[in-house]
């Protein structure tokens, strides 16, 4: 079964959820997953405006709405101290690393960030019941955002946390996609990888795999000394995640995968530059981590991303020397959370900190700043979004990871076919490792027995 039915019977009570959790914050001040509802003072950021049901439930083909736009600026280095302020610490150590060919094109602000009309309900009773439990877990908790309302205390960086990890991302996803690492002088490096999975709320029934928040299984297509590894990870609430590997080749056996430190262990081709605990900002346990909340800041962001997934030609139109081609790239005033989390003492880990900006209208991370053991910024994260075509989710499409030293980057979720996710709600079922390994036997690049 697709979302997309379920979509549609909800669609119709998308704003009616939209006005009652809209309500439920003073004079209407804040939208129901929390955010500011006016505008910036400058009119650069719009008010929020709750989407239309008919749109939500629209399932025509996908396209641009803002082809026509054209950048307001670019911000280079002629111009990087006029706009710091309004850039992550990363984006300016692109920018001074960069000088020569690296700019930030910035567009029209556009609050496209949309979820179901049930997700919004289930926030809404979070509000009032959901709480954090002596082990740091909420607890009280429904299909919904659990802390729409933060508290200016000692937890609020964990609260953060558990928004962005329970964020609205569909029930599920399948996709083909590919990978690109690059080096300085422009040579890229390529990798296209399958992957599903699936996403569950807090009060999900467990099912036979036990209480879960995702599951994902990626596996390699090519190229060819790749093809047929596979990687399969269970993430919960309550456990550190469970991962299990497939090596290249037709007979070797999936393995149980070592996940004490997640964050060392690399995606398939990444070529170093992107771990597993990255995927979409971050994707594991909080314990590793002291979180805090330092504020909100309006930044620019990237944002509805269409000019980046619609690129032509990934080796001629998309893929530059030492980074992505600006003009494909696509940056917003957005207002978003920063969220800091420090290794804590005693702990390995690749990334001793981490800064993250979160987007105040759907929990989505959008940018990290990656810190070294040297306390130095070393890698910089993108998440480039936009707004899924038949549903209110505001999807992960495309992820950028800069090595400012090595001047090489990473581009990951691209598709020569422009083809977006399909969005589907798969049986968790399959996600066992006897059926999952049996599953790609059959869809995947190795042989089948």
């Amino acid at each position: 079964m697709t979302v997309r039915p379920l979509v549609r019977l909800l669609a119709a009570a998308c704003l009616g959820a939209f006005a009652a959790a809209a309500g439920a914050a003073a004079d209407g001040e804040r939208t129901p997953l929390g955010a500011l509802s006016a505008g910036s003072a400058d009119g650069r950021i719009p008010a929020f405006a709750a989407p239309e049901a008919d749109k939500a439930s629209d399932t025509s083909a996908c396209s641009d709405p803002y082809a026509e736009e054209t950048p307001l600026l670019r911000i280079d280095r002629q111009n990087l101290a006029e706009h710091a302020a309004r850039l992550g610490a990363g984006q300016r150590a692109l920018i001074e690393t960069l000088p020569d060919s690296f700019s930030l094109p910035v567009y029209a602000s556009h609050r496209s960030a949309a979820m179901p009309a049930a997700y919004l309900a289930g926030t809404q009773a979070n509000a009032s019941q959901a709480r954090l439990d002596d082990n740091r877990r909420p607890v009280g908790v429904v299909a919904g955002l659990p802390f729409p309302v933060i508290a200016d205390d000692a937890d609020a960086g964990l609260r953060a946390y558990w928004n962005f990890r329970l964020r609205w991302r569909g029930l599920g996803r399948d996709r083909s996609y590919l990978q690109a690492t690059v080096a300085p002088s422009g040579t890229a490096t390529l990798t296209r990888l399958r992957q599903r999975a699936i996403y569950r709320s807090l009060d999900a029934a467990p099912g036979s795999l036990g209480p879960l928040l995702s599951a994902s299984l990626t596996g390699v297509l090519a190229p060819t000394r790749l093809a047929g590894a596979m990687k399969l990870v269970h993430s919960s609430a309550t456990r550190a995640p469970q991962a299990w590997q497939l090596s290249p080749g037709p007979d070797h056996p999936l393995l149980r995968a070592t996940t004490e430190a997640f964050d060392d262990v690399p995606v398939f081709g990444a070529d170093g530059l992107y771990n597993e605990d990255q995927r979409e900002g971050f994707d594991a346990a909080p314990d590793r981590y002291d979180w805090k909340l330092t504020g909100l800041r309006e930044l620019y962001v990237p944002y509805n991303a269409w000019r980046l997934f619609a690129a032509a030609s990934a080796r001629t139109d998309l893929l530059g020397a030492r980074h992505v081609n600006p003009e494909r790239l696509r940056y917003e005033l957005h207002r978003v959370h920063v969220l800091e989390a420090k290794l804590k003492p005693g702990l390995p880990g690749q990334w001793p900190r981490r800064r993250f900006y979160l987007d105040e209208d759907s929990w989505q991370i959008l940018l990290v700043d990656l810190y070294g053991r040297s306390g130095e910024l070393e890698r910089v994260q993108e998440v480039h979004v936009l707004p899924a075509c038949s549903e209110p989710l505001l999807l992960p499409i495309v992820e950028t990871v800069y090595d400012l030293a090595g001047q090489r980057y990473l581009l990951t979720g691209f598709d020569d076919e422009r083809r977006l996710p399909v969005l589907a709600d798969i049986d968790a079922a399959e996600f066992s490792p006897e059926r999952a390994r049996r599953w790609w036997r059959r869809n995947g690049a190795v042989p089948t027995e």
